[in-house]
């Protein structure tokens, strides 16, 4: 009995210590998934804390065509609205205004491992965005109206909708929490050009006897090309699945 425990605890233990030593696995950015679904987020870097309140959300899905290049399809949405009611005095102007933006977009990306964590890809996309901007205001003032002191509102509403089409050159790198999941951040070079149209309108009236005194409105159209550099583009976490 005693010899074959002793027989038994040899054996053993170059196991063990073979088992002790083994370094714990890390994810392996080098395992290639057909699919890649992520979130993404646009930071903006300038007024960091005022301005990324209501950040631009959005997907992006990858489609990986060989190890090493990837098809891209995104869509990004942001939604803002803002109001102020019935303020005290309506001289501080009661208003609502609505922010909204669509943007989709496809690409290609190049992939290139540095490490068991990380993957430097670039790559461009293009794309297509809408934005739309539409603010109501309604505000009161006393005046002198045919010798008598009356309330005069105003109402005003101006929209502004911009459609554009853009090119993207990109380059980023991402870093594997698992082999399934990774956080990613872009740096873009983004080319694009913007058709705007603008139209406001206003009426001043008699409060009390909703007389009109004044109506107005006003239009116009705007072309424009911009050219700028993103640090911080675009930040993501993606979930991959579909191992070839």
């Amino acid at each position: 009995m005693r010899l074959r425990m002793a027989f038994c605890v040899a054996l053993a233990t170059p196991i063990c210590g073979a088992w002790a030593q083994t370094p714990p696995s890390v994810p392996d950015s080098a395992t290639t998934y057909r699919h890649q679904v992520g979130l993404t987020a646009s930071p903006v870097l300038e007024g960091l804390f005022k301005n990324n309140r209501s950040l631009p959300l959005g997907v992006l899905y990858k489609r990986q065509l060989t190890p090493a290049r990837a098809l891209r399809l995104g869509a990004v949405a942001n939604y803002r609205y803002q109001k102020r009611y019935d303020p005290v005095p309506l001289s501080n102007r009661d208003f609502r205004q609505t922010d909204t933006g669509l943007q989709a977009y496809a690409g290609l990306e190049w992939q290139r491992p540095l490490s068991r964590r990380c993957v430097a890809y670039a790559g461009v996309d293009v794309g297509a965005a809408y934005t739309s901007w539409l603010l109501r205001e309604y505000s009161e003032n006393g005046e002198l109206f045919n010798g008598a002191y009356s309330i005069i509102g105003m109402d005003q509403q101006a929209r502004q909708r911009t459609y554009s089409g853009f090119v993207r050159p990109l380059t980023g790198i991402r870093f594997h929490l698992r082999r399934f999941l990774y956080l990613s951040a872009e740096t873009t070079l983004l080319a694009q050009y913007s058709y705007s149209t603008w139209k406001s309108e206003f009426s001043r009236r008699v409060k009390d006897t909703e007389q009109i005194l004044s109506t107005g409105s006003g239009h116009f159209k705007d072309r424009d090309i911009r050219v700028e550099i993103r640090p911080v583009s675009q930040l993501s976490v993606h979930y991959l699945f579909g191992r070839i």
